[in-house]
Formats: C-alpha cells, structure tokens, sequence
C-alpha cells in the first residue's frame, strides 16, 4: 500500500509539473526538505535492529519517500529539477515502474528548460541555497542507494551461507543416518552368530548325547517291544538333530558379512599393498557367499606363493542380472606364470575353476597386464 500511495504521488506530482509552473519562499522549500531528510534519518535510526530483508525493505521505503518529495517540490520550485535524471539514474538498480519512468521523462525535459532559462534568460536563478540543497539531495541519494546496495549484498551473502550450511547438515544427517544402520546391522549379526553359538554349544550337545545314549539303549536292549520305540526315538532325536544344524547354519549364514569376510583376506605376512572395491546389496545369496570367498581365498594365495607383483586388488560388484568378481595383482607375465604352475592346470586354478563351475559361473583369466581372474554369475 505504501508503495502505491508514494508511486501516485510521484506520477500526480510530475503531470502537475506539466500544466503548472509556481514558486515559493525558498526557505519553506528549503524546511520541506529538511524536514524530509530528518524524518529519513528518524526511520533509518533501527536499522541496526533489524532483519537484513526489514533493512532492504527501509531503505527501499526512504528511497521512495525522498524522490516523491523531491519531485512534488518541483511543483513549487520547478530549477530543483535540474538533478532529477541523475535520481532517476540512482534508482537504475530497481525495478524500472511507471512512476519512475515518469519522473525521468518529466526530469530531462523540465531539466533542459531549466538550461535554457539558465543560459538565456535568467542567469542569476540559482542562488547558494538551491545548490546546497542539490548537492544535500544528491548526496542523500547516493548514501541511501549505498545502504540498500550493502543490505542486498549481506542479504545475499547470508542467504548463500544459510543454503550451505543446510547442504552440509543434509550431508551429515546422510552420513549419520548411514552409519547408524551400519551400526545396527554389526549389532543384529552379533546377535546372531551368539544365537548361533549358544544353539550349537548347548542343545547340540544335549541332543548328540540324547542320540548316543539311545543308541546304547537299542544295543542292550533285549525286549523286543522296546525296539520299535527305541528306534522312533532315535529317528526323532536324528530329525531334530538335522533341523537343528540347518537353522543354526541358516542363521549363521546370513550373518556373515561379505565385505568384511573379503577384507580380512588382506595378506598380513607380505609385503602386498591390498584394496577392496565392493558394490553389493545385502542379500547376496548364501551360496555366492561362500563360493566368492573361496575364490577370492585361493587367488590370493596364489598370488602371494607365485607372483612378483606388490599389489592385490579385489573388485566384486552386483548388477542387475549378475554378480561378478575380479581378483588382480601385478606381477609376472603369463609365461612365467605357466611355469610356475599357477595357470592352466595348476591346483590353485583348478580349484577356482570347480567352485566356479558348482555354482554355474564363467571364469576367464587374462595376463596382458598383471594377472587378473574374471568371475561371472547370472542371478537366478
């Protein structure tokens, strides 16, 4: 509302200058002014206190106010113009309105009459007070133009610093949100190898001791009634017993941590540099599990007893349709290779070659560069 009120007082004080050309006292112009400016002040004084978007919006405020005034003096003293192009130009960092445009239009030609009554009529119009009062006004213009500049700037710089920090926070959170489900996931397969354990340690025992103990009975056992029974019982007992193995193996096989189980393959008693580059979901199947730590076990020995290399580097990555394995060193070529029985028909390659092939994998091996053992297998 305010800035409409001061825009209609701008374009109602500049087609008034148009059709009407009087004069006043330049010292109720001069009290106007001041009066004007001392308001200004007045306003601008909690600024420090303020928000940087309430300060833009003040100084934006006192900007607006100065020039409607500053152009509705025009009315009464029209050689007050004479600076309007250059108000108009301060405000060139705005937003171009029609007030503003008036006042510039209105400004250049009331400016260049002036000039001309200046030069040809009346040469001794301005007097110290009309320049004092245009300079006061220019000045005031280009400090409140400053203002606002600065504010805008700090408003920027402080909008810019907010989105970064709520990027770095957004990143924080990620990461903590990541390592708390890390957490929890260490927590729950702890959990379940001491499941595992206790089952194993405590009822496997009793039931193996069950078992053997009935198994004694049916070989004492003389009465012929009891055999039957004795037998139930120990098929029971060897059912459980199964069942039981099968849960706890179960249940210790999905605790098992595929990329922890490929780290500790690092060699600890070498002198090979050792990296791990791993892509998987957590639910890679039990077989692949243990079949790619196999692999991944026999290729590193291999490399450590036969390679001149100085560094080991396992990649296992889950696509879309496959898994896929590669182990890599950097040593010696495929010839020397071939006769130090690592290729070919050596046992180690033999050994990577069968659990490959009991899981319906494709292995193939290259020695251009290093030695490197490729391991494909489809997803079912």
């Amino acid at each position: 509302m305010y800035k409409i009120c001061s825009q209609f007082l701008i374009v109602l004080s500049c087609v008034m200058l148009m059709v009407v050309s009087l004069q006043v006292d330049y010292v109720m112009i001069a009290c106007i002014l001041t009066g004007i400016i001392v308001c200004t002040f007045i306003d601008m004084q909690d600024l420090p206190q303020m928000s940087p978007a309430n300060k833009i919006e003040t100084a934006d405020r006192a900007l607006d106010l100065i020039l409607a005034v500053y152009i509705l003096s025009g009315v009464f003293f029209a050689p007050s113009f004479f600076m309007l192009p250059y108000a108009a130009m301060v405000f060139r960092k705005k937003k171009y309105t029609v007030s503003r445009m008036a006042a510039a239009v209105v400004g250049i030609a009331v400016s260049v009459d002036c000039i001309l009554k200046i030069k040809h009529i009346a040469p001794g119009i301005f007097n110290i007070l009309e320049v004092v009062l245009l300079m006061a006004f220019a000045v005031m213009l280009s400090y409140f133009t400053e203002l606002l500049l600065g504010y805008q700037m700090k408003l920027h710089s402080m909008r810019d610093a907010s989105m970064e920090h709520d990027m770095l926070m957004e990143q924080m959170n990620h990461q903590l949100i990541e390592k708390q489900n890390a957490q929890i996931y260490n927590a729950t397969l702890k959990e379940r190898n001491r499941i595992a354990r206790e089952i194993h340690d405590n009822v496997g025992h009793m039931i193996t001791r069950s078992i053997l103990q009935v198994g004694a009975i049916g070989v004492i056992n003389t009465d012929e009634r009891l055999k039957a029974p004795i037998a139930d019982l120990k098929s029971t007992l060897d059912t459980a017993m199964d069942s039981m193995r099968k849960s706890v193996h179960d249940l210790y096989d999905e605790s098992v941590d595929l990329r922890q189980a490929f780290a500790k393959l690092k060699p600890t008693d070498s002198t090979f540099a050792f990296s791990l580059e791993y892509d998987c979901e957590d639910d890679v199947p039990r077989d692949v599990k243990y079949a790619f730590i196999a692999i991944a076990k026999e290729a590193v020995n291999n490399a450590v007893k036969h390679s001149n290399g100085d560094e080991i580097r396992i990649i296992v990555r889950e696509h879309p349709a496959f898994y896929q394995l590669e182990i890599m060193d950097n040593g010696t070529s495929a010839d020397e290779r071939r006769i130090s029985g690592e290729t070919g028909d050596g046992i180690g390659i033999k050994n990577i070659k069968e659990r490959v092939a009991a899981i319906g994998g494709i292995m193939r091996i290259k020695a251009d560069d290093g030695f490197r053992i490729f391991v494909t297998l489809m997803k079912k």
